[in-house]
């Protein structure tokens, strides 16, 4: 069966194909994974996969990103009434087009993420913010125990929300796990040096990491609010701060980080 003839036959889908014709026209702005390509799913297998999740059901736009020459071809969907965008790190192909900074590792078995290290970014390939949207993770992190009473030099991993560009520096907000307060975090606002650039919004709660244990993360990003659940409890809430919209994505810092879920979805 080619790739047409599984789209015929499903109803509500709309066809979006971009060519795109070499890495070199590929728009500055946007975030490719220069990746030769490997054995591994085909575009037919990755639809199978989303009709297994159900996605098949809903009414979406399927595009098809051809990676030219050498490239991996990309697959990701929208919601077509609302354009609504999301992705699931650990899928395949979504993998294939996140912003990587650092030694990142996706298991092809285990569909599990890994990585480790201060200035190691994992960066979804859209920006969120400008509509409502949600995002869910499972985490598990080690490294805390052998940071504990080091003040500001502990693990100190996070979410991170709001990555952009200002003027000729990086910055972003991050929801920081110090291993004993959660709180949000402005980093890189003054200089860009986001080892010593960075102010804490507010006093936090207390919320203790236990290294090697499993923690599902529910954030729910409105323009007024934040509030983030952990294993389905309400841990914190802070009102949205300005310049939300960027990408969104994990920082381990001094702690090592593996993650088997990790979606975003816009609430249009």
């Amino acid at each position: 069966m080619t790739l047409l003839d599984y789209l015929t036959g499903l109803s509500n889908i709309q066809l979006k194909v971009k060519l795109l014709l070499n890495n070199s026209q590929r728009p500055p702005d946007e975030v490719y994974s220069k990746v030769r390509r490997p054995s591994g799913p085909t575009p037919e297998d990755l639809l199978d996969s989303y009709k297994r999740r159900n996605f098949a059901a809903r009414n979406i736009d399927l595009e098809i990103e051809r990676g030219g020459s050498g490239f991996r071809d990309l697959v990701s969907i929208q919601d077509a009434d609302t354009g609504a965008r999301q992705e699931q790190f650990c899928a395949y192909s979504d993998w294939e087009a996140l912003h990587r900074e650092g030694d990142w590792e996706l298991s092809p078995q285990s569909q599990i993420i890994r990585g480790g290290g201060m200035d190691q970014y994992l960066l979804s390939r859209y920006t969120y913010g400008a509509v409502p949207f949600s995002l869910y993770a499972v985490l598990q992190f080690n490294g805390y125990a052998q940071h504990a009473g080091a003040d500001s030099e502990t693990a100190n991993a996070g979410i991170i929300l709001g990555w952009k560009r200002v003027e000729d520096r990086y910055q972003y907000y991050n929801l920081l796990l110090d291993g004993q307060t959660m709180r949000l975090e402005l980093v890189g606002a003054r200089s860009g040096d986001h080892d010593d650039d960075y102010q804490h919004l507010d006093s936090g709660v207390p919320f203790i990491i236990e290294d090697g244990a499993e923690y599902q993360f529910l954030l729910q990003v409105t323009p007024e609010r934040i509030a983030v659940f952990v294993d389905k409890v309400l841990r914190y809430q802070i009102a949205t701060p300005p310049g939300m919209e960027g990408r969104v994505g994990i920082r381990p810092w001094r702690a090592q980080v593996a993650c088997s879920y990790f979606e975003i979805r816009e609430e249009r």
